[in-house]
């Protein structure tokens, strides 16, 4: 950090100050002493305006927290918004003028001024009498908080150096948060209990305070001369020297265009609203042409505001304040409605912003006096409350759990950071006399920014919210009259019976969903503004003033000596340095030359023609049996470190079979491995593997690195075979790796064989028996347990999936389970900083937590009882009331899963509702359509479908053959359970085969083997949308042309989804599918000659109108192992279904 210093003052310079000084480099004073120390500052004066800061946030909380029951008590909760817009509108439309005004008044006098308006303004409000009168009183107390605020920032510029703004700037932002915090709450309470009025009430006495405390204590701050002077001029002067006419068009234009903005967000383009537009156009131009070419003394000058580094900072904080205060608006009325909360403890809600804007203010007031640099953090603020409504989006949609509702502390904290980066932008870019106007400005901004996010979220919940309504409310009694009391009065929603609240509930949570689903643009806009940057925050940021015009001029004689030739571009400057990274002293000005372009390093041609064909792992593997392994190239290093956080996060944190640590330590040392052990080569093997395995998951995922799978496969296959002396737990993990692999690239029934002999070798070597483990250490103990059950879980899944027998029975298993404890998943290194550590907690480095393993480990125990009770083949037919026992069991495992981190409890819900649907799927046939068994197995169907959805989308799951059966069965028994009773069909049922189709079709793409399970499916779901469609609009009652019908026929008997189904078996074997017919459920639509226990229900409508029994077909046998690469064209209908059933 360079410093100039001009007389005794000394001016940091760093990416915060402009390119070019400013003119005026002389030291503000305060008082007549340039030597007051900022105690004198913090002590004399500084409270008083934290008190102004203070009283105007309550206010603005209280009205929050309160807005709805204020505006309910005057009939008009569609017009509640206004009580913030009316505040608003006046705030931002005087608020530009107190920088000129203070400049010429003096700031004392201004700030009288502001606490007696503001004061006024809330006595008129608790007095008020109608709607009109609140609304006026809120306009009054704007106007003072308008001034009260800018001046604050105003003196605390005038007084304050630079470098500690943003420690002040801090102080002003934590007295606002602790204002808002305190204000919802208190006022909720008071609102409550003795009424809304008196919290404004209790507002008076407290503004007469700070008055006399303005007039007691607040001196007036001396500027330079030219300003010293405007304060001592004769009133008459002063009045002659305001830019009336420009004042008055300003506010004009201001009010004209954020009142048509409100209206045509509220009640759409009418003629007011165009009438509007029209008068915001010529007060627009009425102030552009006063402001340019007749006042002499601009209230607001044009090339000042419109400057490109000033208005970056004004798009920022107006997008960002569109973002929270539209959130805040929403918050109480969410809670009120949906939760059913009183008025104080929705006003609780907002507790989780203020505390983030107080994390955001501390932390930036932090960083901004420690590292001397603001960009970064403004792009963070920006992105920090993104992620905040992105997750309110998705988990928002009715009962709201403690943990959700803190999402709304992450927009908080990005205000916050904003708040104090954006200013400091402002101070830094502007000299002392600019500093009044521009920041005054800079709040106008802000209040526009909250005027749009409140009109906004207002327009689009009162406009969805009614169409939601509407909608919803088809067909109960006084629909006209509900809408219009829900839509006004929040105790009357709820008052209303629990039907009708459910249905209004229903509503407001889409209507919100709609708002906070508009709210994402600020954010996404703020982004791409914080990516733009004053030169000050660029590569010169390290220069002295003085280095920095001489640098001016040197470039401005080039480009004259130059003029006839080609002149530089001016971004070949220091190409490599970052935008707000400051340059060590020394090295100002020096052009550097691109690593990329470097004689010492590859061309970027070379690299990617080296890329194409693949890191070498090996040079020579053919050797690999009687001397060390060839050298690693050092570039792939890193590219295998990608590729083994993959398979960690997709592969290892769920089959922990060996010791992650290890294949580590192998990867950073792989030029020295020695392979004359086989140890070593099984410690490469396991490297090979992984990185195969992690590759493999990268291309399924579509985020693939520059490496081909079947290399390291190939490499690790040759350690193999060079293994001549494998003892039978190297034997195990081998086989283990090899399936790994194989159920996600080619599957066949070599899978099958290939785990069946792992658990073999494992029953070989005693792995099932306890006793085995007595005699091992305790951490080899525990990776043979893991290896031991990480096979069990395997071929459980895998023999479960083709319908064939275990190698071994449960109740030849006592080994116990691994133990639940955590593993690093990184290499210790005494050297690594403080924050490596912490990032170790959380993310790709976390540590491994077995409990996920286990927790397969116990639901594959349970698969394999279902799979022993209900589908053994030696008993006639299952009953019934076994479902229960064994659906409690799955329940239960469900409920233990909450211990598992966030992160892998998608992939342990996936294998749920897996088991729930296998569970309960051959049973489909018997069941009534009412029993609450069908819906269960729809529902655990549909949910795997959207989860393995989500997982693919998050590219966290590299997905196997049997997952994706799974799947495409999911969507087969979502149509056949629809098909059974139509009137199971809703919106969210079609979303999950959407899902499901989505996903296979996804899949497809990356495996053509996929694309016939993606096309039977297709086929299946479009005869079943169609019969549905055609049942629901045939169907009257029980009277209509189909109602007598077997369910799933249709006119239209080859397209009708029995015909479908019974096709089926030979769309599986025609396709060649890699499973076998019998793995499949019988999916029977035929209607029974006999009533079963369920002949007495009473019958179901829409097209249901038999009992349903198992339909019994002779097993037949399929050319299992037939080449999955022979594809085929299962797009059209008449060719997957042309021939004779089963036969």
């Amino acid at each position: 950090m360079a410093r100039t210093k001009s007389d005794d003052c000394v001016v940091q310079v760093d990416e915060r100050t402009p390119l070019i000084s400013p003119t005026n480099t002389e030291c503000e004073t305060f008082v007549e002493d340039s030597k007051t120390p900022p105690t004198a500052v913090v002590w004399l004066i500084f409270p008083i305006l934290l008190a102004g800061i203070f009283l105007s946030n309550v206010v603005s909380s209280i009205v929050i927290a309160t807005g709805q029951r204020i505006a309910s008590e005057f009939n008009a909760l569609s017009s509640a918004a206004w009580l913030l817009t009316a505040y608003t509108l006046a705030q931002a439309s005087t608020q530009p003028l107190y920088g000129k005004l203070s400049d010429i008044y003096g700031r004392r006098k201004c700030l009288i001024f502001c606490w007696l308006v503001f004061g006024l303004g809330c006595l008129i409000v608790a007095a008020g009498q109608s709607y009109w009168h609140i609304l006026a009183g809120r306009a009054l107390s704007g106007i003072g908080s308008a001034g009260k605020i800018a001046l604050t920032s105003i003196i605390v510029a005038d007084l304050i150096p630079l470098h500690q703004v943003a420690h002040y700037r801090a102080y002003i932002n934590l007295t606002a948060t602790i204002a808002r915090m305190l204000g919802g709450p208190i006022g909720g309470w008071l609102a409550g209990s003795v009424g809304w009025r008196w919290p404004f009430l209790a507002q008076f006495p407290l503004a007469l305070l700070g008055l006399g405390l303005v007039l007691w204590k607040l001196p007036e701050p001396k500027h330079d001369e030219t300003q010293a002077k405007d304060v001592s001029e004769p009133t008459e002067s002063q009045i002659n020297r305001v830019d009336f006419l420009g004042a008055i068009t300003l506010i004009c234009t201001i009010l004209t265009g954020l009142l048509s903005l409100d209206l045509a967000t509220k009640e759409g383009i009418g003629a007011i609203t165009i009438s509007l537009v029209a008068a915001f156009g010529l007060f627009l131009t009425l102030f552009y042409v006063v402001e340019t070419y007749w006042a002499k003394e601009p209230i607001l000058p044009l090339d000042l505001v419109l400057k490109r580094d000033i208005l970056t900072s004004y798009l920022i904080i107006c997008f960002q304040a569109a973002g929270q205060f539209g959130l805040l608006y929403s918050i109480p009325i969410y809670f009120q409605v949906v939760e059913r909360e009183s008025i104080s403890s929705s006003s609780t809600r907002i507790v989780p912003v203020v505390f983030g804007n107080a994390a955001g203010t501390i932390l930036s007031q932090r960083l901004i006096t420690r590292m001397q640099k603001y960009k970064g953090l403004t792009a963070f603020g920006n992105i920090a409350g993104l992620a905040g409504f992105t997750l309110i989006l998705v988990f928002w949609h009715g009962k709201v759990y403690w943990f959700q509702a803190l999402f709304v502390a992450l927009p908080g904290m990005g205000m916050g950071i904003v708040q104090s980066s954006t200013f400091i932008h402002l101070a830094a870019c502007l000299n002392n006399s600019e500093i009044a106007i521009a920041g005054a400005s800079w709040f106008l901004a802000q209040n526009i920014g909250v005027l749009i996010g409140a009109s906004f979220s207002t327009a689009s919940i009162n406009y969805a919210l009614k169409l939601s309504l509407d909608n919803l409310l088809n067909g109960v009694e006084g629909k006209e009259q509900i809408i219009k009391h829900a839509t006004s009065d929040v105790k009357y929603i709820q008052g209303l019976p629990h039907n009708v609240w459910t249905l209004v509930t229903k509503a407001y949570v889409q209507a919100i969903s709609c708002s906070h689903g508009s709210l994402l643009l600020p954010f996404i806009t703020n982004i791409s503004c914080s990516r733009d940057s004053t030169p000050s925050m660029r590569r010169l940021a390290g220069l002295s003033k003085e280095e920095l015009l001489k640098k001016v001029e040197a470039l401005e004689s080039s480009i004259a000596s130059s003029a006839t030739q080609e002149s530089p571009q001016p971004d070949s400057v220091d190409h490599h340095i970052e935008d707000d990274e400051v340059i060590p002293e020394g090295q100002h000005g020096l052009p550097s030359i691109s690593v990329a372009s470097s004689p010492a390093t590859p061309s970027s041609q070379g690299s990617r023609a080296r890329a194409s064909k693949g890191p070498t792992l090996f040079e020579d593997h053919q050797q690999l049996d009687t001397h060390q392994h060839a050298d690693m190239e050092n570039d792939d290093i890193q590219v295998r470190r990608e590729v083994l956080t993959t398979y960690l996060e997709s592969m290892h944190r769920r089959v922990p079979l060996c010791d992650y640590a290890e294949i580590l330590s192998t990867n950073e040392a792989s030029a020295n491995v020695t392979l004359s052990t086989s140890s070593a080569r099984m410690q490469i093997l396991r490297l090979n593997m992984a990185c195969a395995i992690g590759a493999t998951i990268r291309q399924l995922t579509g985020d693939a690195l520059p490496l081909d799978p079947e290399k390291y496969f190939l490499l690790a296959m040759d350690l193999r075979h060079s293994m001549e002396e494998k003892d039978l737990i190297q034997q195990v993990e081998i086989d283990l790796w090899i399936v790994l692999y194989k159920l996600r690239t080619c599957f066949s029934s070599e899978v099958w064989y290939l785990i069946g002999h792992a658990m073999r070798t494992a029953i070989d070597a005693g792995l099932h028996r306890e006793r085995y483990y007595q005699f091992l250490n305790s951490s080899e103990a525990e990776l043979r347990r893991c290896l031991f059950w990480a096979v069990y879980a395997l071929e459980r899944n895998i023999c479960w999936s083709l319908k064939r027998p275990f190698s071994l029975a449960d109740h030849d298993i006592d080994t116990k389970l691994p133990a639940p404890l955590q593993h690093p998943t990184w290499i210790d290194n005494k050297n690594d900083s403080l924050d490596a550590r912490r990032e170790r907690s959380d993310g790709p480095q976390r540590p491994l937590d077995k409990r996920v393993f286990i927790a397969t480990i116990n639901l594959s125990r349970i698969n394999s009882q279902v799979y022993s009770q209900i589908y053994q083949a030696d008993q006639s037919k299952a009953s019934r009331d076994q479902i229960p026992q064994l659906l409690d069991k799955i329940r239960l495992h469900e409920m233990s899963l909450s211990d598992c981190s966030a992160q892998d409890q998608d992939f342990l819900q996936l294998h749920v509702k897996n088991a729930t649907r296998v569970l309960i799927e051959p049973f489909l046939p018997e069941l009534h359509p009412s029993d609450y068994l069908v819906k269960t197995c729809l529902d655990a169907a549909g949910g795997m479908c959207q989860i393995f959805k989500r997982l693919r989308l998050n590219r966290s799951l590299g997905y196997s053959f049997t997952m994706i059966n799974s799947v495409f069965v999911a969507g087969m028994t979502i149509c056949y359970i629809v098909t059974m009773n139509p009137s199971l069909w809703t919106p969210a049922k079609a979303n999950d085969l959407r899902a499901c189709s989505a996903s296979l079709f996804a899949a497809a793409e990356r495996n053509n083997a996929i694309r016939k399970y993606r096309d039977t499916l297709d086929t299946i779901i479009e005869a079943v949308s169609e019969y549905v469609e055609q049942v629901s609009s045939s169907i009257d009652g029980l009277a209509g042309p189909h109602s007598h019908e077997t369910p799933g026929k249709s006119a239209d008997g080859e397209s009708s989804p029995q015909y479908t189904f019974d096709k089926l078996g030979h769309a599986l074997k025609a396709g060649k599918f890699e499973f076998p017919f019998h793995s499949y459920p019988i999916y029977c639509l035929e209607p029974t000659s006999f009533h079963n226990t369920y002949s007495n229900a009473p019958r179901e409508s829409a097209g249901v109108g038999t009992r349903l029994a198992l339909h019994h077909l002779d097993p037949f046998q399929w050319d299992f192992g037939a080449s999955i690469s022979d594809d085929i064209d299962l797009t059209s209908m008449d060719y997957v279904f042309t021939a004779n059933g089963y036969q």
